[in-house]
């Protein structure tokens, strides 16, 4: 048995507001566990950065006032913790946040004292300030309905203000929204990655004995497929050498793997034995 990454697979959405120099923005990155269980808890990643760069005699400034969460699905809000991060000055340093959870956990309000970064080019070079956020939202999936895979979607909002002058990126003086939206799966709790047993089950056909083909040094053989099945729809399966290919003379082990849809595998295997017929080599 063997597990590929997908259990443990993240999706990710990145949005940004990029004003008019291209380097000045406010940038969003969403990230999700791909995959949720039944009552499990897990986190909603938010990476906010704002960033203002200046030409020599101009002036900018940005500032994250607010974030909204809103979940949607059978999962519900818990908690949060807003740290800065090691590559990038914190923009909300601790104490600087405060939140609140709607009674249902299906809505977060985040408020930001202390997250804005400025800019003054005085000098003769080019300045870029930046400043990043990252927001965790804790939250716990609800048991599985049974209605197969349920999606969760998230709706993010974050909402500021930015005075920048010619060269910083403006003109622009005025409140900005950037929206941003994601969404992962509930599946069912017989779903492989949320199983104790999460392998598929293969059964190969039995060992196979053939004559080699008329003035052939070997045969081509097609054999039964394995019988495969997982407690969760999906399952595939593939042989080496495949039904159909030329065997030489002698035992070829034949290899079946099945994969489910988690990418757990289960082998197993049978021998095709071609026997050399003197008449048919020389017919």
């Amino acid at each position: 048995m063997s597990q590929s990454s997908i259990c443990s697979e993240e999706v990710q959405n990145r949005e940004a507001l990029i004003f008019e120099n291209n380097c000045t923005k406010v940038e969003n990155v969403l990230t999700v566990p791909k995959i949720i269980c039944p009552g499990e808890t897990f986190t909603l990643d938010i990476f906010i950065k704002i960033q203002v760069c200046c030409s020599p005699g101009s002036f900018g400034l940005i500032t994250v006032d607010d974030l909204t969460g809103e979940v949607n699905g059978p999962a519900r809000i818990t908690g949060f913790e807003a740290t800065g991060t090691p590559d990038c000055q914190t923009g909300c340093p601790s104490g600087s946040v405060n939140g609140a959870i709607s009674p249902d956990g299906k809505l977060i309000f985040l408020s930001f004292s202390d997250f804005f970064v400025e800019c003054f080019g005085s000098g003769d070079e080019d300045l870029v300030e930046s400043k990043c956020c990252l927001v965790q939202v804790q939250l716990v999936a609800d048991e599985s309905t049974g209605n197969g895979i349920e999606p969760i979607n998230f709706d993010v909002r974050a909402h500021g203000f930015a005075d920048l002058s010619p060269g910083a990126g403006g003109p622009f003086s005025n409140e900005y929204n950037l929206t941003s939206t994601i969404e992962t799966s509930l599946v069912p709790s017989n779903h492989p990655c949320c199983r104790e047993n999460p392998n598929p089950s293969i059964t190969c056909p039995d060992n196979i004995t053939v004559r080699n083909d008329p003035r052939k040094n070997g045969a081509i053989v097609h054999y039964p497929d394995p019988i495969v099945s997982d407690d969760f729809p999906g399952v595939t399966f593939s042989c080496e050498p495949a039904s159909g290919s030329f065997f030489p003379i002698g035992e070829t082990t034949v290899t079946c793997t099945a994969t489910n849809v988690g990418g757990f595998t289960a082998e197993c295997t049978f021998i095709v034995r071609v026997v050399a017929d003197p008449c048919r080599l020389l017919s």
